[in-house]
């Protein structure tokens, strides 16, 4: 039996693979494979958990997988089905800075997506101008303050992060780091919301399912411990405190986690 890329599936490469094409900003590699006909599935969901392009100099992920009987043909059952010695199974992979793996880690891609926020102003302090009237309780105006989401995805993960559940609500306890944006947000400045988790089924058994996990970070300069001082002139964030019986203590709304779990 021959075994090429160090695959457990039986199959070996064909001349003239692999071929390859790279750019200023991409690569991708072809490489064609034959095998069994009987064991052409094993080894495309077996080449499906690769996320590295094999022999390559850079981690390369496999974009399709395709699958054609090899030319020479026995014959035809009584069902008229054909009989195939061979399969070639072909391999696409491909690398794109967009979403770097330099590392040898999962694929990730990285976002900022515009959010806003309604705060009341302390409507005590207005009144019309032309009227020189008071404003009332129900006129009072509001603020929109624009701010951002940190949207981070994360694909082709072996199992889903058991942060991805138990950090919703969280505030990060340390700086974030958002490499591809070049970006760090301080601690307790990023809300953890609930995620978007979602599986693509590949070619073959549970083995060659892969999760995607879409992270949504709001994010607040203020801090999200902080809140929103609407009497004070200009209003600002402050750090509320409660009584508990022995004294004053911070009021902490969102508790801080470590999000490097994610």
């Amino acid at each position: 039996m021959t075994y090429a890329y160090g695959l457990t599936t039986e199959c070996y490469e064909l001349d003239g693979s692999p071929v390859e094409e790279a750019t200023d900003t991409s690569f991708r590699a072809t490489v064609k494979l034959r095998c069994p006909w009987s064991v052409r599935r094993t080894l495309a969901a077996e080449l499906s958990d690769y996320t590295t392009y094999q022999g390559g100099v850079v981690a390369a992920r496999v974009k399709s997988i395709s699958i054609l009987p090899f030319t020479h043909v026995q014959g035809a059952d009584g069902s008229l089905a054909a009989d195939y010695e061979d399969a070639i199974v072909t391999v696409q992979y491909v690398f794109d800075k967009d979403t770097p793996s330099e590392d040898g880690g999962d694929l990730f891609s990285e976002s900022l997506e515009p959010t806003a926020q309604n705060l009341t102003m302390q409507w005590q302090r207005f009144r019309w101008k032309t009227s020189q009237k008071n404003v009332e309780e129900g006129e009072k105006p509001s603020k929109i303050l624009r701010g951002l989401d940190y949207v981070l995805t994360k694909y082709n993960l072996a199992s889903i992060p058991a942060a991805a559940l138990t950090l919703v609500g969280c505030c990060n306890s340390a700086a974030v780091t958002a490499s591809t944006l070049g970006l760090t947000f301080a601690a307790q400045t990023l809300l953890f919301n609930p995620p978007t988790i979602q599986r693509k089924v590949s070619l073959g058994s549970s083995p060659s399912l892969k999760w995607t996990a879409t992270y949504r970070l709001t994010y607040n300069a203020g801090g999200w411990n902080k809140f929103w001082v609407a009497h004070d002139n200009p209003p600002v964030w402050d750090t509320l405190q409660v009584h508990t019986g022995a004294g004053y203590v911070d009021y902490v709304q969102y508790p801080p986690a470590d999000f490097s779990g994610i």
